[in-house]
C-alpha cells in the first residue's frame, strides 16, 4: 500500500508559527490573567495528548505585548527546546512561550491531527539527534519545515490514527495505574506518619548513622584486572527506584577477603552515591556471587530501629522534595559522602508501625508488578505498532 503513498515536506501542508513570552517585569500582564499560556511543562503533562488546561495564564494585555500570538483549539503544540519533539494538542485556545512551535493543516481534508500527532511520537529520535545547543538542545523552524511525511489518501491516515490511538490507550492506562499505586503509598505514609520533614507528629528523630552502619563498594581499578576471580558487581546503572536492572552486568576481580567485605545479603539498602543521589532498593538476594562498585552505598539497618522498606520509602521522599540538598558535594556531577549519609536525620516511629506501613507498601508493590509488566507489553505493542504504521505495514 506505501507503494502509491506521496512524501511531502510539512512546510507545504502546514502552517506554523512559535508564541513568546510577555515581560515578566510587567505584572499586568500575567495578573488575573484568564488566558492560557502553555509551557512545555504543559505539553509533558498533557491527559491522553490534549492540553486541557495550563499552569499559568496570562491578561489580555500581556497577549498583546507578543502580537497577539494564540492558537485555536485542536493546533499541535511541539516542543522546539529542552524536551525537543514532545507534542500535545490544544484542548482550547491559547498562546505559548517562544520554545513551543503551533502546527496546523493547511487542508483539513489532506492532513488529519491526529496521523500527524503520531508521526510526530514516531520521530522524536530523529528530532532529538538534529537538535543543537549545550545545556538546552533545540531544533530550528527551517528542520520542522524540511521534515518529510509520507501521506497515505486520508481515510487511511485516519485507519492508523485509530490503530495508533487504541494502542496507545493502553499503555497510557497502564502508566495511570502505576501512578495510582504511587499515590497510595504516599497518602498510607502521610496519613500513618505525617509530612517527614516538618514531623508534626513529634516522632524521635535520629541521624542515619545511629540506626544503620553504610559502606562505599569496591573501586574499579582497570590496571589491576587479571581476568581471574571475577564476579559481577552492582555499579550506579543498575540500581533504580525500588527495583535493580539485573542483566548484563560488568565484571570485576575479587579476592576471597573482598567477597567477604562487600558481599550482599537480603534486607541490605543500596543508594546511589552520585547521579541521581538517593536513589535506592533493598536487595533481596536476587542472584547469587554478586558484588557492588565504589558508586554505592550498601546499608545495614539496625532492624529492631528501622525498617529496610520504611527508610526507602523516605529516601525517595527526600528526593522528590529536594531535602538531600544539604549533604549532597557537587563538583562536576552530584556526589553523597558517606560522611553525609550517616548525617541524614529520619524520623522513626515505634518498628511496629514501620513494619505494617513495609507490609501495606508489600503488597501494593505486587500489583504494582504486575501492572509493570503489562506496561511493558503494552508499550512493546505501541512501538512496534508505531515503527510498522508510517512504513504502511499496519
Amino acid at each position: 500500500m506505501k507503494m502509491s503513498w506521496k512524501t511531502v515536506k510539512l512546510g507545504e501542508v502546514c502552517k506554523m508559527n512559535s508564541g513568546g513570552t510577555p515581560s515578566r517585569s510587567n505584572s499586568e500582564f500575567y495578573e488575573n490573567g484568564t488566558i492560557p499560556w502553555a509551557k512545555i511543562s504543559d505539553i509533558e503533562t498533557a491527559q491522553g495528548g490534549y492540553i486541557i488546561d495550563t499552569e499559568e495564564k496570562i491578561t489580555e494585555k500581556g497577549l498583546a505585548s507578543i502580537n497577539n500570538r494564540i492558537f485555536e483549539e485542536n493546533t499541535l503544540l511541539l516542543a522546539m527546546y529542552g524536551s525537543v519533539g514532545k507534542v500535545g494538542i490544544t484542548a482550547c485556545s491559547m498562546s505559548t512561550n517562544q520554545a513551543i512551535l503551533g502546527i496546523r493543516p493547511n487542508h483539513t481534508n489532506q492532513v488529519d491531527l491526529q496521523y500527524l500527532k503520531f508521526w510526530f511520537v514516531s520521530q522524536r529520535d530523529f528530532l532529538l539527534n538534529r537538535a543543537v545547543g549545550g545545556t538546552l538542545q533545540n531544533i530550528s523552524l527551517g528542520i520542522v519545515k524540511s521534515l518529510e511525511i509520507p501521506l497515505p489518501p486520508l481515510s487511511e491516515q485516519k485507519r492508523i490514527a485509530a490503530i495508533l490511538d487504541q494502542a496507545d490507550e493502553l499503555r497510557q492506562k497502564d502508566r495511570q495505574l502505576l501512578q495510582h499505586y504511587n499515590q497510595l503509598i504516599q497518602s498510607t505514609f502521610l496519613e500513618m506518619f505525617g509530612d517527614p520533614v516538618s514531623n508534626p507528629m513529634g516522632w524521635e528523630v535520629k541521624k542515619l548513622g545511629d540506626f544503620g552502619i553504610a559502606r562505599l563498594g569496591k573501586m574499579l581499578d582497570s590496571k589491576k584486572q587479571t581476568g581471574n576471580n571475577t564476579f559481577p558487581y552492582l555499579g550506579n546503572s543498575n540500581v533504580l527506584w525500588g527495583r535493580f536492572k539485573l542483566n548484563n552486568l560488568a565484571k570485576m576481580d575479587f579476592s576471597e577477603d573482598e567477597r567477604e567485605e562487600f558481599k550482599l545479603r537480603p534486607g541490605d539498602l543500596l543508594i546511589c552515591e552520585g547521579g541521581e543521589v538517593g536513589r535506592c532498593a533493598i536487595w533481596k538476594d536476587q542472584l547469587t556471587d554478586i558484588y557492588f562498585q565504589k558508586a554505592i552505598h550498601r546499608l545495614r539497618l539496625n532492624l529492631e530501629t528501622a525498617d529496610p522498606l520504611f527508610i526507602q520509602f523516605l529516601f525517595r521522599y527526600y528526593c522528590d522534595n529536594n531535602q538531600l540538598k544539604d549533604f549532597v558535594t557537587i563538583s562536576t556531577i552530584a556526589h553523597l559522602t558517606g560522611v553525609k549519609l550517616k548525617q541524614i536525620p529520619f524520623i522513626l516511629p515505634p518498628i511496629q508501625l514501620q513494619n505494617e506501613f513495609a507490609q501495606i507498601v508489600t503488597e501494593i508493590e505486587e500489583q504494582k508488578e504486575i501492572v509493570q509488566r503489562q506496561l511493558e507489553s503494552s508499550e512493546a505493542l505501541f512501538q512496534s505498532l508505531l515503527s510498522k504504521a508510517f512504513a504502511g505495514e499496519v
